[in-house]
């Protein structure tokens, strides 16, 4: 497995740790037989909410945005064969999609939960790349098994709450 991660405007101290956890997380969901290739990009308070209100009908700022390049993705392992023809020849990765980090919205959550922001924004890079796996919070009982994943992989990678 290979994760190829493309950075729009990202924090100069993360890039590597989040390819690193993009690598955890995949490995510890059984993505082993599959090259992935993910769009990270970082804006603004402004910009995410002009996203979310043209792609979510809902007009407010948010944290984090994910935009799958599978239709209804599942949580079960993915193969090449899910991606049909989305495969980028350059690397032969299988591209999974988007994910928006807004880094004003991550830097107040950080404080408000009193951790650092590049745990948040491991947070949020890890909770993007879930939902491109088909993960979701719909009901509680789905919020209650992502939250739980998302603690359970930030924990093993060494990023706890602080």
């Amino acid at each position: 497995m290979r994760i190829f991660v493309n950075f729009v405007k990202a924090p100069c101290f993360m890039p590597s740790k989040i390819v690193n956890l993009y690598k955890a997380a995949l490995t510890a969901l059984g993505q082993t037989d599959v090259s992935f290739e993910v769009n990270v990009t970082f804006v603004d308070a402004d910009q995410i909410h002009q996203i979310n209100k043209q792609t979510r009908n809902v007009d407010r700022p948010t944290d984090v945005l994910s935009f799958p390049t599978v239709a209804n993705p599942t949580r079960a392992v993915l193969t090449s064969s899910d991606f049909c023809g989305l495969i980028n020849p350059q690397n032969n990765a299988c591209m999974l999609g988007d994910v928006v980090i807004c880094t004003s919205v991550a830097k107040r959550q950080a404080k408000e939960y009193g951790h650092s922001f590049k745990r948040e924004i491991c947070f949020l890079a890890l909770h993007g790349l879930l939902h491109l796996l088909g993960f979701d919070h719909e009901t509680d009982a789905d919020e209650k098994q992502m939250m739980a994943l998302q603690h359970e992989i930030l924990d093993n990678f060494g990023v706890q709450r602080s």
